[in-house]
């Protein structure tokens, strides 16, 4: 199977930052077989652009120098 599509998940809460990075592609989607390439948890976040810039350090190997094509954000409110 061809995979070819890097999709960043993000859930930023008031005070952490999870994400993951999964490689997929319309294929990969139908058969349920995406591939997770990398995910974390930052806690106690002051600064969301500084937690962001350390979910790309830490997810660099596996982008392997390729773009990120697609972002999902999970939003909450209330």
């Amino acid at each position: 199977m061809s995979y070819g599509m890097k999709i960043l998940v993000l859930n930023a809460g008031s005070s952490s930052l999870k994400y993951a990075l999964y490689e997929t592609s319309p294929e990969a989607i139908a058969s349920d077989s995406d591939r997770l390439l990398g995910e974390g948890l930052i806690e106690r976040v002051i600064s969301m652009s500084d937690a962001l810039k350390t979910a790309f350090t830490d997810l660099a190997p596996a982008l392997g120098g390729e773009a990120v094509t697609g972002v999902g954000h999970r939003v909450v409110h209330g």
